[in-house]
């Protein structure tokens, strides 16, 4: 079954950080980035804020070392860092502790606060779609299994297959529910990390698209069954019911019963009936099943109308049946022979 087809993710765009003195904004869904610089304090400060820096290729995420409150003989690097316009102070760059400096001519792009703050946003964001940009086909099976372990937590991808919880719905007979099929489609969804939310919906389009196969199915074996059936009166006519009976009296002589499958076919129908015609009487089987052996005429005719069990109920009581035709001539059959033994001869006067 293709499923996934679609991806996950777009690739990310082409783009830097953002440069100049413009103000660069995050785009949408960004994560925020932490501030590098703070307000100079209306006091000097006796412990200044730790600042968290922005992560990079050459920068491991990790924490930074602690920044010391103040340099050597003076004030804390970032002091007079920017003015009250937000304008920055490029040459306080210079003074950068040492997990920074790394960093000097990236931070001297920026003239303002704002476009400082704006750029690394950016970058932020950037980076997390790079992470999220397809793998090469030469990936190593390292790669592969961390990529999978982030797109299953992005995804809350349950720990096992089963966690995806597909059951058996109560609409769904369980003579049709194909367990391994589908605990093999959810090992498929796990191995892809696909989100709970999305192999939901697939496995409820999954259950609506294989019911309307079901329904189709059973429409067309309805109009085949028509279309046989058809094909029986057209070709007999008046004697429609007449060679039904002959058709099933030949079945049970070869030893069959009507209501076997091969009997869907109006073509092996009629050969049965022949093959019924150039048997003599004596030698066929009768019309009567083992259901009603041992009855007298009238309570086989009644049989057919009344019990449920007997092979002929259902299309005696059902128009569209295709032995509804033979179902009536039997019961008929059965009753006027009763009659006619009930029938005593006129005495001599």
């Amino acid at each position: 079954m293709n499923i996934y087809t679609k991806r996950l993710y777009d690739e990310a765009g082409g783009g830097d950080a953002g440069g100049g003195g413009g103000a660069a904004s995050a785009p949408a869904g960004g994560d925020a980035v932490s501030s590098l610089i703070s307000a100079p304090p209306t006091s000097a400060p006796t412990t200044p804020p730790a600042s968290t820096p922005p992560a990079s290729a050459s920068t491991p995420l990790s924490a930074p070392p602690p920044i010391p409150a103040q340099v050597a003989g003076g004030e804390a690097w970032y002091v007079g860092l920017y003015d009250a316009s937000g304008k920055l102070n490029t040459a306080k760059f210079d003074a950068l502790p040492a997990h920074l400096k790394a960093h000097k001519d990236t931070f001297s792009k920026y003239q303002t606060v704002e476009a400082l703050l704006g750029g690394f946003a950016n970058v932020s964001s950037l980076a997390g779609k790079k992470a999220l940009a397809p793998l090469p086909p030469d990936a190593s099976p390292e790669a592969k299994a961390e990529r999978a372990k982030v797109m299953a937590q992005l995804n809350n991808v349950p720990e096992k297959p089963e966690g995806y919880g597909f059951k058996r719905p109560d609409n769904i007979p369980e003579e049709m529910w194909n367990g391994d099929y589908v605990n093999g489609v959810a090992a498929i969804l796990h191995k892809h990390q696909v989100s709970p939310e999305a192999a939901k919906e697939l496995m409820a389009f999954d259950e609506s698209h294989g019911l309307k196969i079901g329904e189709q199915s059973k429409a067309a074996v309805a109009q085949a069954e028509a279309a046989e059936a058809k094909a029986l009166k057209d070709a007999w006519g008046a004697d429609y019911a007449k060679n039904i009976d002959l058709a099933v009296r030949g079945a049970r002589t070869l030893g069959f019963e009507p209501n076997d499958p091969v009997f869907k076919s109006s073509k092996v129908v009629q050969m049965v009936a022949k093959f019924a015609s150039m048997i003599s009487e004596d030698r066929l089987v009768s019309g009567e099943t083992t259901a009603n052996a041992g009855m007298d005429d009238r309570a086989k005719g009644l049989d057919i109308m009344k019990n449920p069990n007997n092979p002929l109920y259902q299309a005696y009581h059902n128009p569209s049946h295709p032995q509804h035709a033979q179902a009536v001539e039997t019961k008929s059959r059965f009753t006027q022979s009763w009659l006619a033994k009930q029938q005593k001869p006129a005495r001599a006067m």
